[in-house]
């Protein structure tokens, strides 16, 4: 019996070792980061939560961790020697501009994504940068997160819970995230916020698969109350863009789609109770499997369709000027919307921000 239950500790002492590693490997640091600091918070509420063998669990969890340090060293000793030479840990003023936190008005993406219109169709009217704004994860799912908070709680859903208060308190511009910004904390003042909305919608991802589960068992809150929450969400969203200006157009059209997804769930969320027969229950979840993946692909599409190759990388004056002189030297631009970060290196152009 020990043989065996060594052999499963490592087995899940390899998972735990690659997912961390992978984290670090993928290349953006930050996200990595949050997610690792995340993750080994829930392995200590799991620990904590163990009835017996706490002591062995720690051990396993630290042998873990320290492989997890000298396999990803190869990656954060040269990054981190790169990142206190680097000239962007030292803008200090960049928390004040607009769109270092998720504005408050960003919230409505939660439930309509184009809400403020969207780069691709070249209508967005928001704040920059829309890809690290949105927070869509799909009204079925966001029904389900609420049927989570509202319904049985778990100590699990707790957990998620708390998760996603902390990092949406953090990421949103209230004044415990602009503490950190004000006492200029080492290393965290020079993190952009808004990618907290990867633990932010993580998060409520998470809450979604316990109130489905908790639906399928029939174990969840009122229907009625999770359909009436997010259902004054959209009034209220209707109310605003029937009474705004201009811009507000592009929001009327973008929010017909969604409001048509929630009144069509929230039929299908009544339908089991309507018909007392736990079977309907199956049926009606793989209808919320179809609607979500359609919703989804959508979204997920429409934002990022694929684009010849001249249009996005176009070949103008300057960069073949550019491409020709002689190097080393590095360039700057005054507007992103004329070089975004990370397409000079396309042209192997290098620029004094640290990207490239």
């Amino acid at each position: 019996m020990e043989m065996q239950e060594l052999r499963q500790n490592l087995i899940w002492l390899l998972v735990l070792v690659f997912a961390l590693a992978m984290q670090i490997f993928a290349g953006h640091m930050q996200i990595a980061l949050y997610l690792i600091v995340v993750s080994l918070c829930y392995v200590g509420y799991k620990i904590w939560r163990l009835k017996g063998k706490k002591g062995r669990g720690i051990l396993w969890v630290t042998l873990g961790v320290i492989a997890f340090i000298i396999v990803t060293s190869v990656q954060w000793v040269p990054t981190m020697k790169f990142v206190f030479e680097s000239g962007r840990i030292a803008e200090g003023e960049s928390w004040l501009r607009d769109g270092w936190f998720i504005p408050w008005q960003n919230l409505a993406q939660f439930f309509a994504p184009d809400f403020f219109g969207n780069p691709t169709t070249l209508n967005y009217w928001g704040v920059w940068n829309y890809g690290e704004l949105v927070g869509y994860i799909g009204i079925v799912p966001l029904l389900f997160s609420l049927f989570a908070l509202f319904g049985k709680r778990t100590k699990d859903t707790v957990f998620w819970a708390a998760a996603f208060i902390a990092a949406l308190l953090f990421a949103l511009p209230t004044p415990l995230a602009k503490l950190v910004y004000q006492l200029q904390v080492p290393v965290l003042s020079a993190l952009q916020p808004t990618r907290l909305m990867v633990i932010v919608d993580f998060s409520v991802v998470m809450l979604a698969s316990f109130g489905l589960d908790g639906w399928l068992r029939k174990k969840e809150g009122s229907r009625w109350g999770v359909i009436l929450i997010a259902g004054i969400a959209f009034v209220v969203l209707w109310f605003v863009v029937l009474k705004g200006g201009e811009n507000f157009q592009v929001s009327r059209r973008n929010l017909i789609l969604p409001t048509g997804v929630f009144i069509a769930a929230s039929f299908l969320l009544l339908v089991p109770n309507l018909l007392k027969k736990f079977k309907v229950t199956y049926l009606v979840g793989i209808l919320f499997i179809g609607i979500t993946a359609v919703d989804l692909l959508r979204f997920g599409w429409k934002f990022t369709p694929f684009t010849p190759r001249e249009y996005f990388f176009p070949e103008t004056q300057i960069i073949s000027f550019l491409e020709q002189q002689e190097k080393p030297f590095r360039v700057m631009s005054l507007d992103k919307r004329i070089l975004p970060p990370n397409v000079s290196a396309y042209y192997g152009i290098e620029t004094i921000e640290g990207y490239d």
